[in-house]
């Protein structure tokens, strides 16, 4: 972004850097949260009270969302200069970087075994769901730039593009080969690729939310 002779490839890298700043500043601090809240969860009753000291660290960890420049802010940030400003031109170059990811997973001569390759496949066929889903809402957020429906779904629409971008990266460690990466994908495209893609579906509009809060 600054020292490539090429202005073409520093535009494209200053513009990756400004679409991952909040997607690095916001959802890595929600899933603090949600791990601190999980290890809570396992100690039980006595992770309630003071013995551990696990009730103290999700306390702690809950000022990351807002030490990080509020979370919700940090979604709008991404919806409203970071997307439409360039009518989905950065997004789109990191969706274009997981269209390659994937074509590279659906080569199984790069696993080192069948079963390697079957699990990166899985994976693979997650990922691209879960893109799919953020494509399709950032022709969204792009058509709707600035509306009250957009920022209703912003924070929504940040979770489902930090959680492609997290999956890209690992299934490109996942082609690599090692077993501990191959894993650990696997479980992320579960526990996240998986459930994310539905988030998608954010163009259910300000309205309706209003409505259904009643207000």
């Amino acid at each position: 972004a600054v020292h490539h002779p090429d202005q073409d490839v520093r535009d494209r890298a200053r513009r990756r850097v400004d679409l991952f700043t909040p997607l690095a500043k916001a959802w890595p601090t929600d899933q603090g949260v949600l791990a601190a809240s999980t290890a809570l969860q396992v100690f039980g009753g006595m992770g309630f009270v003071e013995e551990t000291g696990i009730a103290q660290r999700y306390r702690d960890v809950r000022i990351a969302p807002i030490y990080e420049g509020t979370n919700g802010i940090q979604a709008i940030d991404l919806v409203g200069r970071k997307v439409a400003r360039d009518g989905g031109m950065a997004m789109n170059e990191l969706l274009a970087d997981v269209d390659a990811t994937l074509s590279a997973a659906s080569d199984a001569t790069l696993s080192p075994s069948a079963a390697a390759a079957a699990a990166v496949a899985d994976a693979a066929t997650s990922l691209a769901r879960a893109a799919e889903s953020l494509r399709q809402a950032t022709e969204w957020v792009v058509a709707h730039p600035g509306s009250a429906d957009v920022l209703a779904g912003a924070t929504a629409y940040l979770a489902l593009a930090a959680s492609v971008a997290a999956g890209n990266f690992m299934v490109r460690q996942a082609l690599l080969g090692d077993p501990l990466d191959i894993a650990r994908t696997t479980v992320f495209a579960a526990e996240h690729l998986d459930r994310v893609a539905a988030l998608g579906a954010i163009r259910v509009g300000a309205d309706v939310l209003a409505t259904g809060l009643g207000i």
